[in-house]
């Protein structure tokens, strides 16, 4: 199984190291700083031997699992952090912002058919 994590600071370095340590085969790190995302692969590489890390793409497709580890969707008219028509309906697609339940990414995920899990 693979994982896309979008977003590298804290919240998505936590959410990343976890789903390593869950036994993810797979991890993709994407940030608006790309060092932020090459670094937390290089983390993620040292603590768990044998994960494939890889970096520089937010594209959700071929991904099991997606999350949304960045703030965008905290406000009305954010942009959607991944392009929500590369998502297949079988990616579990979760979200960490917390200040409002289902957000425009979460219904995006939902309306292509993807079971979803909110931030709050």
């Amino acid at each position: 199984a693979g994982a896309l994590v979008v977003g590298a600071g804290g919240v998505g370095s936590a959410i990343a190291a976890s789903l390593a340590v869950a036994g993810v085969a797979r991890i993709g790190l994407f940030d608006a700083r790309p060092e932020a995302a090459e670094a937390l692969a290089g983390r993620l590489r040292a603590q768990v031997p044998g994960l494939a890390v890889v970096t520089g793409s937010n594209d959700p497709a071929g991904w099991d699992v997606v999350v949304n580890a960045t703030p965008l969707g905290m406000n009305p008219g954010d942009p959607l952090p991944i392009d929500v028509t590369r998502l297949a309906p079988s990616t579990f697609v979760g979200e960490v912002v917390m200040r409002q339940e289902t957000t425009a990414f979460l219904a995006a995920a939902r309306s292509r058919g993807c079971r979803v899990q909110v931030g709050t």
